[in-house]
């Protein structure tokens, strides 16, 4: 057998063997929430007080309580976004494009499967990491259908890509994008005296190389890792509910329609709104003559903007205001996940905000750095925090003002320290089941299902990302 093979050969046992060690100990993502709070709690206890000290637990419980309905607003944003994003993917013009695309691959040779998603999850993710959560998942169901041999536990781990290693180096990057507006973010004004602009951090060279790297690297380490077929697990009869095909409602006769039928089934009303979305979106994102504010450019692609766009856009797409309904009624059901666990996440993000634990965390590993190795410990003491903070930005505003100065003492510059800290919060994100809350839901599968596969592809990124964090220029 060539080196080739042999490699390949061991990628495929060592993501089979992490999987079967998964599925035996890890819980479900609810309980990893609940797990991971009692982390926190016993870690804040032991270094939340002032300068890393010993703090009591009712200020914890308090702080706790505090950050519980933080998310709220966010909360909603998910929703609608894997809601509105469902809407979109099984409206008819759009079910034709993903089942096309989906049949590319030759279903004798289902690591091309593997590879396809993951160079679908990880550009999307570039672009927004939105349009990754949900896209991502909703191509899941397009390539189950037209290739039955694909592993299903390897190619939800592989439509986790983007939201777990490319999607903070991309245009919807929460770090990079606030600092181009400080004045916008509490305390960020003093901060940041001027502002960074993305030529600095998002499109650097770096930062286009390695994410251009890690494509590739992690697509195919992942196709690289597809059992052969006396190993490979299909997607079991009990989960066919999860990806059978959609169907529009049927239309009545036009001769039986009520007044309040005919209402129901016009599609002007898809038209007229899609219409009213675009000419916003013109002045949001262009600018229109006369119209004061809008030009918002990149920088205004987020959750809101998307959402706007994709409500709209399904509503026209579906053009039966009926078959939109139906879509939604649908929908709905795949988003239980994000309603109960986002607070309980928010409540583990009151535990490191309002006591002094992520300071602790963070100052441990300034202490140690020199000025070559400071955004290295930047990206392992950020990575470590996200796994309990998942949120780039609330991540953000707890570390910039530690991280910031102290980088400044040590001359490197502030575009430097953004920018990994962008990486530094997609660090343990493949591992974080929170995140894949909206794919799981989606699907029906369970984190623990794919997890071993996540930890596969984890390892050498986080090993490479590391290496690449010694090199980086200091001053960019």
């Amino acid at each position: 057998m060539s080196a080739a093979g042999r490699l390949r050969r061991y990628l495929q046992e060592l993501g089979y063997r992490l999987t079967e060690i998964s599925q035996k100990y890890m819980p479900d993502h609810l309980q990893v929430s609940l797990i991971l709070t009692v982390i926190a709690f016993v870690m804040a206890l032991l270094w939340g007080g002032e300068g890393g000290t010993f703090c009591d637990p009712i200020t914890i419980i308090l702080a706790w309580g505090k950050g519980f309905w933080v998310l709220l607003t966010f909360a909603m944003q998910m929703c609608i976004i894997l809601l509105t994003g469902y809407i979109i993917a099984v409206s008819p013009p759009v079910d034709k494009i993903l089942a096309k695309l989906a049949k590319l691959p030759n279903p004798e040779k289902p690591w091309q499967a593997i590879f396809l998603m993951g160079l679908v999850a990880n550009i999307l993710a570039f672009i927004n990491w939105g349009l990754s959560i949900v896209g991502a998942a909703i191509f899941t169901i397009y390539i189950v259908r037209e290739q039955p041999k694909v592993d299903f536990r390897l190619l939800l781990a592989t439509a986790y890509l983007g939201l777990g290693t490319t999607w903070h180096m991309g245009l919807s990057a929460s770090a990079p994008l606030m600092v181009t507006k400080p004045e916008l973010y509490p305390g960020f004004s003093e901060l940041f005296p001027e502002a960074i602009p993305t030529t600095r951090t998002i499109f650097t060279p770096w930062n286009i190389l390695i994410f251009l790297f890690t494509l590739f690297f992690t697509s195919g380490f992942m196709a690289a890792m597809h059992p052969p077929p006396e190993k490979a697990v299909t997607i079991p009869p009990e989960r066919l509910k999860y990806v059978e095909k959609w169907e529009p409602p049927e239309k009545p006769p036009k001769e039986k329609m009520t007044i309040a039928d005919k209402i129901n089934w016009w599609p002007g009303w898809g038209v007229i709104f899609f219409i009213g979305m675009v000419i916003w979106c013109i002045w949001y994102f262009f600018g229109l003559p006369g119209f004061a504010g809008g030009a918002k450019g990149f920088a205004g692609l987020n959750l809101n903007t998307i959402n706007f766009i994709f409500l709209f856009a399904g509503l026209l797409l579906h053009w039966y205001p009926v078959s939109f309904c139906n879509a939604a009624m649908s929908g709905a059901s795949r988003i239980w996940g994000i309603v109960i666990e986002f607070p309980i996440y928010a409540g583990i993000f009151g535990i490191l905000r309002y006591t002094y634990l992520a300071e602790a965390i963070v100052q441990a590993f300034v202490a140690i750095s020199t000025p070559r190795s400071y955004p290295l410990f930047v990206y392992w003491a950020c990575g470590i925090l996200n796994y309990f903070v998942p949120s780039g930005g609330s991540e953000w505003i707890i570390t910039a003002p530690i991280i910031i100065p102290a980088g400044r003492q040590l001359g490197v510059s502030d575009a430097t320290i953004t920018l990994v800290y962008a990486w530094g919060d997609m660090m343990t994100d493949q591992i974080q089941p929170f995140w894949a809350i909206a794919l799981c839901e989606i699907t029906g599968v369970r984190f623990r299902e794919m997890m071993g596969y996540c930890v596969a592809v984890w390892i050498p990124y986080m090993v490479y990302m590391s290496i690449y964090c010694l090199i980086i220029p200091l001053t960019l």
